[in-house]
């Protein structure tokens, strides 16, 4: 039996690999850099948060890299050192590729001891690169920010006695946000910085960023059609209220406030011009004792009428022995969240350009374990849909009690009864709600655990990669991966309505889920399909071949 199975599953390696060079793929590139953030740990620091695409097929990249980062196939091609400090913490980075895979230029927001410079969201609209993330300038070490090497001590000469010689609004001794525009060349057209300043008497006049992600997870910002932009800001801890103003280029643009709900969630609003529009609460108040509210987004989108929708999660912490759920989370112009366990719970709302919340829809956990999480999102205006991917606990023979329902009450159940049926925990959905905030429908995967990225929407088509174990079912096919006791790794489709109608197989041999993930997926015009994601061990993308060189590396792949 067992000379039998190993007899098949080579023969499905031999079909997948096969099935993966014939695939029309025109180019795969690997990049990135050392993954440990210190002597003796490991931690993954490559993260290709943002994959946009131009008229002219170049694409560009916006994430975090760690240090002795290279761009090119290893060790063949030429490699690029960004700014090696060989420190194990992690910089941010922009890159842009030609239409073969090309790299045209790549800069780096770097420092020594760098765990403060993160990527967090880019936006390409009208030609221009939008870059949101956050940097620390001290004393000592140097940034190389672009291509612009700045020090704190040198910097601090010409802030105070010559500050009309400085082409941008640096300020020393500063951690905050940034919101960069440049040309499609990498160019800086303008720089304007963001802080959260903490006032209070415990820790008086401490800079902030509007929001720390910790570099691992993409944080959005938006551009509605009159070039209004939306930022986040969460200010406070679980434990106490804070003072806090918020400053522009250094001038405050808000008197005092007080942090509410202890974590403070908020947006901010400033016109085209960055003149500052409002600040309005996103989280009102939780309407039972707890100790920690946590608010998470990782996704918007503005459609025509310049309303924002979101996708992320709520979850409240409490150390109660037997806490009493549901907790009633009140959002801004009553709207409410409900709260079933200490899980996240996935959530999508839309707000209009005034800042006010027009829905707010939610996934429900009930049990222990049982949690959800809304990460990306696409707007489809033609059809009135928003579409979400994330994951979500299904029903379980092992975890009875445990599982999460969407809409009234549509419960999360995965049909897949391969290898390891019995051992399912998470699932991957993708759901679709209406503009008008009403749940249409959920799609989930027919495998043991996948991963899904970013969906692009093609000729009333979806598409995203997905990483997965065991198999997939896609109507009467079945698909292994390459080698068996390995990841697989494809291009999903689906109809609009949630139909798996077509997996693209991407011969793979991720050993580790966490190692090889997929992020961002686009589409063009032409149907060309741009993906970009991290990878261990071996991907093979028609006659390219990419292989790690750092544990876990990057990637980008047109087909």
């Amino acid at each position: 039996m067992k000379k039998s199975f190993l007899v098949l599953s080579l023969l499905f390696a031999t079909i997948s690999f096969a099935s993966a060079q014939s695939m029309d793929w025109q180019y795969a590139t690997r990049f990135g850099g050392h993954n440990y953030d210190s002597p003796s740990g490991f931690k993954i620091l490559n993260h290709p948060h943002n994959l946009e695409i131009d008229n002219e097929g170049n694409a560009y990249i916006f994430g975090t890299y760690g240090s002795l980062a290279t761009f090119g196939n290893y060790p063949s091609d030429e490699t690029f050192q960004l700014y090696d400090w060989g420190d194990y913490n992690f910089g941010a980075f922009l890159a842009k590729f030609d239409c073969n895979g090309n790299v045209v230029w790549h800069k780096a927001i770097a420092r020594t001891a760098n765990k403060d410079d993160e990527a967090q969201y880019m936006i390409l609209k009208n030609n221009r690169i939008y870059l949101q993330g956050t940097v620390a300038i001290d004393y000592d070490n140097p940034i190389y920010f672009l291509d612009t090497t700045i020090q704190g001590s040198t910097l601090e000469y010409y802030y105070v006695y010559h500050p009309d010689s400085l082409a941008f609004p640096w300020i020393p001794y500063k951690n905050y946000t940034y919101i960069m525009e440049l040309d499609l060349d990498g160019n800086i057209i303008d720089y304007n910085i963001f802080e959260s300043e903490q006032r209070d008497s415990i820790n008086p006049s401490i800079s902030k960023p509007l929001w720390e992600t910790g570099g691992s997870k993409q944080l959005p910002f938006a551009i509605d059609n009159s070039g209004n932009y939306y930022l986040l800001l969460r200010h406070g801890y679980s434990y106490r209220p804070e003072n806090f103003v918020i400053k522009h280029n250094d001038i405050p643009v808000t008197d005092t406030m007080v942090s509410n709900t202890y974590a403070g969630y908020y947006i901010l609003k400033f016109d085209s011009n960055f003149n500052f529009q409002y600040i309005k609460p996103i989280t009102e108040c939780v309407h039972s004792p707890y100790w920690g509210l946590n608010v998470d987004f990782y996704d918007m989108e503005c459609d025509s009428e310049d309303n924002i929708y979101f996708s992320g999660y709520v979850q409240i912490s409490d150390t109660a022995a037997n806490p009493i759920y549901p907790y009633d989370v009140e959002l801004a112009d009553n709207k409410h969240i409900y709260i079933h366990n200490d899980g996240r719970h996935g959530v999508v709302l839309k707000m209009n350009s005034n800042g006010e919340i027009l829905w707010a829809n939610q996934a429900r956990n009930y049990g222990i374990y049982g949690k959800s999480d809304f990460q990306n999102m696409i707007l489809d205006e033609n059809y009135g849909n928003v579409y979400i991917s994330g994951f979500a606990f299904p029903i379980s023979p092992l975890y009875s009690g445990n599982y999460t329902v969407i809409g009234d009450n549509d419960t999360i159940i995965n049909n897949y009864t391969g290898e390891y049926a019995n051992y399912r925990e998470l699932t991957y959905i993708i759901a679709c709600y209406g503009t008008a905030g009403n749940y249409k429908w959920y799609s989930c995967p027919l495998t043991y655990y996948c991963t899904i990225g970013d969906m692009a929407i093609h000729e009333e088509k979806l598409y995203a990669a997905t990483r997965w174990i065991s198999q997939i079912t896609c109507g009467d096919s079945i698909y292994y991966p390459s080698t068996h006791g390995v990841n697989g790794y494809s291009i999903y489709e689906w109809d609009l309505q949630g139909n798996l109608t077509d997996v693209k197989q991407i011969y793979c041999t991720a050993t580790a889920p966490n190692k090889t993930e997929p992020y961002d997926t686009r589409i063009n015009a032409l149907g060309e399909i741009y993906t970009a994601g991290r990878f261990d061990n071996v991907m093979a993308f028609g006659e390219d071949t990419i292989r790690e060189q750092w544990d876990t590396d990057m990637f980008i792949a047109k087909f």
